[in-house]
């Protein structure tokens, strides 16, 4: 049925020539046959969100995106055969006719900013509750969310130990308790929100609906993006670094990573893990398989935490870039002041078993972003080639 009704949005089944100028469909079909899956990304023109788009379209996924202005994406060819919606958060209204063509629902709408200001915590919880009550509403059955490490590591890891003690990894068993609006607002939103994940899942009109929820806790997320936005604090990163903004030395902080590339895979295998659980899963040739990877239900109720095991500072990142970006940009050598006083450590153990995903190395994962970002014009080679001149100057 809904697959039906996508496909009349998008051109098919003699859809009406005057559909809402809020929406836009393309001349190809998005639920076209061959088609497994209906997936409603929200917040679709992210960072994230459009590598999530990109990978669930190459794996012939029908997508359906949210955005705040149809007219800024309509014509970008990652939405070619997708169908954009205008939404909301504080509008759960908005999500309706979306979410009415899906069969699950990816939640990465989440503002982040460094400077993040606490008047904005109850958007972020209040909008991440509307997105679920509008799924529940639908009748989608499959939710992940992208929650954020912020809610697993504590705003002082050198005074809160990790729950396996000690030296050990920071896992999906921490939560961050720490954070306050005065201190660390951006990392109490994250929790807050995922915090709410979890309250809903259990609320008897979930419950009731048999709805099933994972959520995805991905560290600093870097890679190569899909869509040439220079906005956001990951793509502002890395056009910082190559610009030169480090070069009289980087800052003393240090965080974990992850690839773009890899967050957006474990989202998908999330959901497919998001099936109802049996006996075991039926390989192709009708064989039971144990295997927690393929499991069906293995992702159900979890949270996966996605990063590096060890953390970089701006200064790590750029020593991860080959020799020949490293000799032609104004890359930092030195700390403004001191070393990162504290490195967490994090574990992505469940992803790898429960999802099946391995983590790509931090260098790999840099050096193409980095490569991408050139490649599209999106760094300012002449304030780059001003900033190594300067830095040179003051060797």
């Amino acid at each position: 049925m809904k697959l039906a009704l996508l496909a009349a949005l998008l051109g098919f089944a003699g859809a009406a020539d005057d559909f809402d100028r809020e929406h836009v469909h393309p001349s190809m079909g998005v639920g076209g046959a061959g088609r497994r899956n209906t997936v409603c990304v929200t917040g679709a023109s992210g960072y994230v969100a459009s590598v999530l788009v990109a990978q669930l379209l190459k794996a012939d996924y029908a997508v359906v995106g949210t955005v705040r202005r149809v007219e800024k994406y309509k014509d970008d060819p990652l939405f070619a055969t997708s169908a954009l919606f205008a939404a909301d958060l504080l509008k759960p209204e908005s999500f309706a006719e979306p979410f009415a063509l899906c069969d699950t629902v990816m939640h990465t709408a989440s503002p982040f900013w460094i400077n993040f200001d606490p008047k904005l915590i109850p958007t972020a919880v209040d909008g991440t509750l509307n997105v679920l009550k509008a799924a529940t509403t639908a009748g989608v059955m499959r939710v992940v969310v992208t929650s954020s490490c912020a809610a697993v590591t504590p705003q002082d890891p050198a005074a809160v130990l990790p729950k396996a003690g000690e030296g050990e990894a920071f896992s999906e068993a921490d939560w961050n308790l720490d954070s306050t609006e005065a201190k660390g607002p951006y990392r109490l939103s994250k929790r807050l929100a995922e915090q709410a994940v979890w309250k809903y899942a259990k609320s008897a009109k979930s419950r009731m609906l048999g709805q099933r929820y994972a959520v995805v806790n991905p560290s600093f997320v870097l890679g190569p993006p899909v869509l040439k936005r220079a906005s956001g604090e990951s793509v502002g990163f890395m056009k910082k670094l190559l610009e030169g903004a480090f070069a009289a030395g980087a800052g003393a902080s240090a965080f974990g990573a992850v690839d773009v590339r890899d967050l957006a895979l474990a989202h998908i295998r999330a959901m497919e893990r998001l099936q109802p659980a049996d006996d075991g899963h039926r390989t192709a040739d009708g064989r039971k398989s144990m295997d927690a990877a393929d499991a069906k239900g293995a992702a159900d109720g979890k949270r996966f935490v996605l990063s590096s095991a060890s953390s970089y500072s701006a200064l790590d990142i750029a020593a991860e870039l080959p020799e020949a970006m490293r000799s032609r940009f104004a890359f930092p050598t030195k700390y403004t002041t001191t070393p990162p006083a504290h490195r967490n450590a994090y574990t992505s153990a469940r992803a790898a078993v429960l999802l099946g995903v391995k983590l790509r190395p931090v260098a790999e994962t840099v050096t193409d972003m980095a490569t991408w970002m050139l490649d599209q014009g999106m760094v300012d080679l002449e304030l780059a080639a001003q900033r190594k001149a300067a830095a040179a100057k003051e060797l």
